[in-house]
């Protein structure tokens, strides 16, 4: 994520210094300044650019200014679709590590804890961007423990203390999950 401030003075900045020096900046922290701000002008025009931030013209500077923010906002949307993405994979992957069904060994109860981190990140990340979308997933074995927690008085994290109520959680949600 890349503020609109920073857009604009970062990039002019090496934008500008780039074309006068004719030396290109290989600076890999300066990676997503320059991917917006390559879109930026593709968008605004590189004469409008010149003339809102080196003429400093105010009309001209608004109109870079709201493109920015427009930027930002589809920047934001990708972030978050990417988001969602990774999460729904990183579950996939580890439903598949362990279906349903599988006996419970001290092997496979390493693998059930991961799932249910993996189904909790995903279940977190879908209600807060795509609610909607939490019923197109299986979360039995999160909601499982979640509950056996909860009348247990604690709640999933990764400490110590809590890693034998999650441990017995999952030895007592597992088995009746098919």
């Amino acid at each position: 994520a890349v503020s609109v401030r920073e857009l604009i003075i970062e990039f002019g900045a090496e934008h500008f210094a780039s074309k006068a020096t004719g030396l290109s900046s290989d600076s890999v922290s300066y990676a997503p300044v320059r991917a917006t701000g390559d879109n930026l002008l593709e968008i605004v025009g590189k004469d409008v650019f010149r003339k809102a931030v080196l003429g400093n013209d105010p009309v001209v500077y608004r109109k870079v200014v709201e493109a920015a923010k427009a930027l930002q906002g589809q920047n934001a949307r990708t972030n978050i679709a990417h988001q969602v993405d990774k999460a729904v994979a990183g579950c996939r992957a580890a439903q598949a590590a362990v279906p349903f069904g599988t006996p419970l060994t001290a092997a496979t109860l390493e693998k059930v804890d991961v799932r249910y981190w993996n189904e909790s990140a995903l279940y977190d990340t879908l209600e807060q961007h795509f609610h909607v979308q939490i019923e197109n997933f299986d979360f039995r074995l999160l909601n499982a423990v979640d509950a056996l927690l909860k009348r247990q008085g604690a709640s999933p994290d990764f400490g110590e203390k809590s890693r034998g109520a999650m441990t017995a959680a999952y030895r007592v949600a597992w088995p009746s999950l098919k």
